[in-house]
């Protein structure tokens, strides 16, 4: 934990801490660290850095299912006043909600929809599909009812 913050701190918030551009907030998302995330924060971490494939920390905790995580990020601005933005693509084009979906993390969806009112219109430029429209070509009907009614559809009893 200490070289996460040595590290977001002697880099004046941009450190690239491995080979992928990756920095200490983006190492936490992997980790599902809410606390962690919190406290790079406090030490001028930012939301919306990406590593060399355009992915910022809110797109990995997003396809991983770390909701603690999305959570964190969406609640409070970072020292440069910035808010997560959970309609930032790839640089493949591909939104959090996107991968949320296409790893079907129903939580996370949820999350992305509801709370932080995630743009559910936005479209991949590669395949002109939207969230929803990934989760049809999968085929998961309990994602695609996430998007009619508004609320996690659970399986089983």
């Amino acid at each position: 934990m200490q070289h996460l913050l040595l590290l977001e701190k002697q880099a004046h918030h941009s450190t690239l801490v491995n080979h992928h551009n990756n920095t200490a907030l983006f190492i936490a998302a992997d980790n599902n660290d809410a606390k962690m995330c919190a406290l790079l924060f406090d030490h001028g971490a930012r939301h919306n850095q990406p590593n060399f494939e355009g992915w910022c920390p809110v797109h990995r905790a997003c396809a991983l299912g770390h909701n603690d995580f999305l959570c964190a990020l969406i609640k409070r601005r970072d020292k440069a006043d910035h808010w997560c933005d959970v309609n930032r693509k790839t640089s493949k084009g591909l939104t959090p909600l996107m991968l949320a979906v296409v790893s079907s993390q129903s939580l996370v969806i949820d999350t992305l929809l509801w709370v932080a009112e995630a743009n559910k219109k936005l479209v991949d430029e590669g395949s002109n599909m939207t969230a929803l429209d990934f989760a049809k070509q999968e085929g998961n009907a309990l994602i695609i009812d996430q998007f009619k009614i508004g609320t996690r559809v659970r399986s089983g009893g």
